[in-house]
């Protein structure tokens, strides 16, 4: 990482309703090592860019949910595999 780059851990809380939190690893490392709590991770989290994450995902899932209910788990890798190539690579 670049000393201008932001990392970010992305957490996927799966209790309903499903909701990314996207946390800066800044903020983490600032603390030192330790162990966090859910509620405290979902505290520091980027609220904006968490939002934004969730809804992306929801319109993904609502896009291809008869694939997703098709081939199950392994539908939902496979379709957020080609999301994360098209934001990252470019492709379609």
């Amino acid at each position: 990482m670049q000393s201008n780059d932001t990392g970010y851990l992305a957490l996927l809380d799966t209790h309903m309703p499903a909701r990314w939190y996207m946390i800066r690893t800044e903020d983490i490392l600032k603390a030192g090592e330790k162990t966090y709590t859910l509620f405290e991770l979902r505290v520091q989290s980027d609220k904006r860019l968490s939002e934004i994450c969730t809804q992306e995902l929801y319109e993904t899932v609502a896009k291809h949910k008869d694939t997703i209910l098709k081939k199950g788990y392994s539908g939902l890798v496979q379709i957020l595999k080609e999301k994360d190539d098209e934001i990252l690579f470019g492709e379609d």
